[in-house]
């Protein structure tokens, strides 16, 4: 006679512990955000002007390349992208600044909840025990990596300027990730690349 082996309990998808970080999250994403609306989003607005010079709304009458399109007294930034990045972000141009920081900021943060999703399965596929994951499940446990992920250096800083980072992160990952089917590998990096030229170094390891 044998006995079947012990089945393993799985790690359920939400517990206590798990509500509250999730909680944490929810209530650290909110106040950051209020907080860059008033402080941030340097960055995003240079993308911002760059569209706005397509329709020359908002009194806009500075070119593209202007070397001070973005004049703020002793700070001027010219626009140093592809003109496909001013293209891409003319929905903007029609939006006032506060909703464009809101739409960028929780793409931002979706991209990072993405990633510890990745992070998280990736982990569990292969037997490994995530720490905490017990306590805090599933979703309490990609909380807790997506508040690490937020808080490191670059994407804090990214945060706090709306950078486009995070986009160009989905872009090249999703690229090496996806099966290269009908799209052609390297679509998507050339996509990130009409964005910001860097991740065109990616071209080269494909």
């Amino acid at each position: 006679m044998t006995t079947a082996p012990p089945v393993q309990n799985p790690t359920p998808n939400t517990t206590v512990a798990g509500k509250i970080a999730l909680a944490a999250l929810a209530l650290t994403v909110v106040g950051w955000l209020i907080y860059i609306e008033f402080t941030g989003g340097l960055d995003f607005n240079v993308y911002r002007l760059g569209a706005m010079t397509i329709f020359d709304n908002e009194g806009m009458h500075k070119d593209l390349y202007a070397r001070d399109l973005l004049d703020y007294g002793a700070l001027k930034l010219p626009f140093t992208y592809p003109p496909f990045a001013a293209l891409l972000f003319m929905p903007f141009a029609f939006l006032p600044f506060g909703v464009g920081v809101g739409i960028m900021y929780t793409i931002s943060i979706g991209v990072a909840w993405w990633m510890a999703t990745l992070i998280y399965d990736y982990a569990t596929s292969r037997g490994y025990h995530v720490p905490f994951q017990d306590k805090l499940g599933r979703y309490g446990t990609i909380a807790v990596l997506t508040f690490i992920i937020i808080l490191s250096g670059p994407w804090r800083r990214g945060l706090a300027l709306v950078q486009v980072n995070p986009i160009i992160l989905i872009l090249v990952l999703a690229d090496f990730l996806r099966p290269a089917k009908r799209i052609p590998r390297g679509a998507l990096i050339g996509i990130a690349g009409g964005i910001k030229l860097t991740p065109l170094a990616f071209g080269l390891i494909l």
